[in-house]
């Protein structure tokens, strides 16, 4: 797993404290591969580590003008950029029935895996081996990374799951890590952590927009949010 709670950690005196004892861990099943804070990798020595965000699909999707095939010019703009490094493909800006559509055995083959952002996990793991499986890959040479809202007893109950369709994974924990806290003024309560999301508005004079596989969880303009769910659903391409 890899620590992933710089946006929504309490302060940075936590988060730091937390990275600390990480990097202490011994090496081993369970280890900690790094965090995606660039600074205290480089104060621990531990590997940063990350994947592409939302944003990179909503800007390559809203300049090129297409919501039907955005996840596959933004994967092959990644890849010719990366060359194969940073090779987890996010599967939810437009939600995953459009994103494995675009995802066919040429981009599979580039990729080392994809990563799980929003909704059920289990079903997710599921829909994941039946697409590697259709087209001519095996699920036990691929990765799923899960990022959402995940604690260490979630993530093992993942594990377990993907164990059983013999597919590799592994974590980005954030949130549990760096603001676990009860209520100071009622230890019985679970402190509520601050819900910050970061997305595009605008790329130039373009709307962007995220439809994600939790509907609370699309974000962008309204009307081009409607427009993009229209054009997608149109298509078969939107649950």
């Amino acid at each position: 797993f890899a620590e992933f709670g710089t946006r929504r950690r309490r302060d940075f005196k936590t988060q730091n404290m937390v990275v600390c004892a990480l990097s202490q861990l011994h090496c081993g099943p369970g280890q900690c591969i790094g965090t995606s804070n660039v600074y205290l990798a480089r104060k621990y020595n531990m590997k940063p580590v990350g994947t592409v965000g939302h944003e990179w699909t909503m800007a390559i999707a809203a300049l090129e003008g297409t919501y039907e095939n955005g996840n596959s010019l933004a994967l092959r703009k990644w890849h010719a950029t990366f060359k194969g490094s940073l090779g987890i493909a996010l599967t939810d800006t437009f939600g995953t029935t459009a994103f494995f559509a675009n995802f066919d055995r040429q981009l599979a083959s580039l990729y080392a895996g994809v990563r799980h952002d929003s909704g059920d996990p289990f079903q997710f793991i599921e829909r994941v081996h039946a697409h590697y499986t259709k087209i001519g890959i095996s699920p036990a040479t691929k990765t799923i990374v899960f990022s959402d809202g995940l604690d260490p007893e979630k993530a093992i109950r993942v594990k377990k799951y993907c164990a059983k369709y013999a597919v590799n994974c592994s974590f980005g924990i954030g949130t549990n890590f760096t603001n676990d806290f009860l209520c100071a003024s009622d230890p019985t309560k679970q402190s509520k952590a601050a819900n910050i999301v970061i997305k595009l508005l605008k790329c130039g004079d373009k709307y962007c927009v995220k439809l994600s596989d939790v509907t609370s969880k699309h974000t962008g303009d309204a009307c081009e949010v409607e427009r993009a769910q229209t054009s997608l659903t149109r298509l078969g391409l939107l649950d």
